[in-house]
């Protein structure tokens, strides 16, 4: 009971035998409020569809199976991502309950979300500058580039990753180059 991840058990009814305190948390009821109740019960399809099929699927194959940021309304309301796995109990072959383990990976969902939306913005402002922008490692690898840049080199900005100036740029060009990246590099200072 102590555990902070939320687990729930069913029994092959699909009625929820068990429910700790974790669950209690996530799911935003007193524990023994869920204990008796048709798993689905009170649930629209769209608050746990996704998690339905993970479930059918353990179910059917009575094989452990994972999910991963499935979205899921609370019975108290909340808006939540989860993830966990569904662990299928069997009797002679024959599915018999279900383990399920929660954890509530609301907070780490919205900041990929916010983080990729950034990286949207920034790439659609670097794409949109007159200026031919390059970004590279710290072993004068690159790591992307611009379309006005990538245009310049005769390439796609994806074609870039992982290359040095020496696969574009005459040997002492692209030494002259590699030397700038290892000054501003040692400087600490971007360019």
């Amino acid at each position: 009971e102590s555990i902070v991840t939320g687990i729930w058990v069913s029994d092959k009814d699909d009625t929820v035998v068990f429910f700790n305190r974790g669950m209690g948390a996530i799911a935003g009821i007193p524990p023994q409020s869920a204990i008796g109740v048709h798993l689905w019960q009170g649930f629209s399809e769209e608050t746990v569809g996704e998690l339905r099929q993970h479930y059918a699927t353990a179910k059917e194959s009575l094989k452990p199976t994972p999910y991963e940021s499935v979205r899921v309304v609370t019975p108290a309301g909340r808006f939540t991502y989860q993830s966990g796995w569904l662990i299928p109990l069997a009797e002679d072959d024959r599915f018999n309950g279900m383990i399920c383990t929660v954890e509530d990976v609301t907070a780490r969902k919205q900041a990929e979300d916010r983080l990729r939306e950034s990286e949207r913005r920034f790439r659609l402002l670097v794409e949109h500058l007159p200026q031919r922008v390059f970004l590279k490692d710290r072993l004068s690898r690159y790591i992307n580039c611009n379309r006005r840049y990538a245009r310049d080199l005769g390439i796609e900005p994806e074609a870039i990753t992982g290359k040095t100036d020496h696969e574009f740029y005459p040997r002492q060009l692209a030494e002259k180059y590699r030397a700038d990246d290892q000054r501003v590099i040692g400087s600490g200072t971007p360019v």
